[in-house]
């Protein structure tokens, strides 16, 4: 789902003007977040399907490369990412096709496998290490270091308060 942070403004605004009791600002910061977030997303898609790479691909590349001596399970990744067997299957058979990666019985235990990365998988990631630096740079070039230092403390909390938080009853 796509508005504009106009939209949600408008929607403030016209609430505010009925004289309900609602945290107005916290509504709009949640909704900022959500949609700069997606905008992100996007931004990114969008940049990088031409390398058919998608930010939970990027991810699982680098959980496999940084386990290259080893080998690392699908059910690792799937624990690491939070997501299910089935689209850590999907998106590794998407990249078993492009030759990135590799699965090798596990030695310890024929039922499973091991991914690695492939020579062309270790030259895949280098191609795109550039691009992704500039597109970092260029993605955070509006804001400061400190603004950078700021941002990321206030994300942290925010993001360990919702993690932590119990469901309300």
């Amino acid at each position: 789902m796509h508005y504009s942070m106009s939209t949600v403004q408008k929607l403030i605004n016209d609430h505010q003007n009925l004289d309900f009791d609602y945290p107005y600002q916290d509504i709009y910061l949640i909704r900022l977040l959500q949609t700069t977030t997606n905008a992100l997303a996007g931004h990114f898609e969008s940049n990088f399907a031409k390398y058919q790479l998608n930010d939970m691909r990027l991810l699982m590349l680098l959980a496999i490369q940084s386990k290259h001596e080893h080998g690392i399970r699908p059910s690792e990744l799937s624990q690491l990412f939070h997501i299910s067997r089935v689209n850590i299957t999907r998106q590794l058979d998407a990249m078993t096709k492009n030759g990135w990666i590799e699965r090798k019985m596990d030695p310890k235990d024929r039922r499973s496998q091991q991914l690695f990365l492939t020579r062309k998988g270790q030259q895949f990631l280098k191609q795109v290490a550039t691009p992704l630096q500039q597109h970092l740079i260029k993605v955070l070039s509006c804001i400061s270091q400190d603004e950078k230092n700021v941002l990321l403390n206030i994300l942290t909390k925010l993001n360990n308060q919702i993690t932590n938080d119990q469901p309300l009853e």
